[in-house]
């Protein structure tokens, strides 16, 4: 993460909450389903509100919620707000699959805020 200097404004100051977020592997199970690396804890800012939105295959869909974080993550990862250290997302209750992400510089381009759409 870039350095904070006086006078800037730190996107993570509103980011009160934590989530475990689960990376998408490149290697799969010997079923065939996808595995996922180990869980990890971020800082983020969980909104639960409906937004439509196109997901990866074109379709319009309605999202559950939206997540603002610093850090980078991938679709078809999981996130949970809250922590767990379940290998697999799947067996996590409330865990959900990121469906779209985007990301916007702050205007001095020293940090990224990532939008995430569940």
């Amino acid at each position: 993460m870039a350095e904070i200097r006086s006078g800037q404004m730190d996107l993570t100051r509103n980011m009160k909450q934590t989530l475990t977020y689960w990376a998408p592997s490149s290697t799969t199970d010997i079923n065939g389903k996808p595995t996922y690396t180990a869980p990890v804890q971020l800082i983020c800012r969980w909104e639960d509100q409906q937004n439509q939105f196109y997901n990866k295959k074109g379709q319009e869909v309605v999202s559950k919620s939206r997540v603002f974080m610093v850090d980078d993550v991938d679709i078809d990862g999981y996130i949970f707000l809250g922590t767990s250290a379940e290998a697999d997302p799947r067996k996590v209750s409330g865990a959900w699959e990121i469906q779209a992400k985007g990301k916007m510089p702050n205007l001095r381009n020293s940090q990224e805020l990532t939008t995430v759409t569940l």
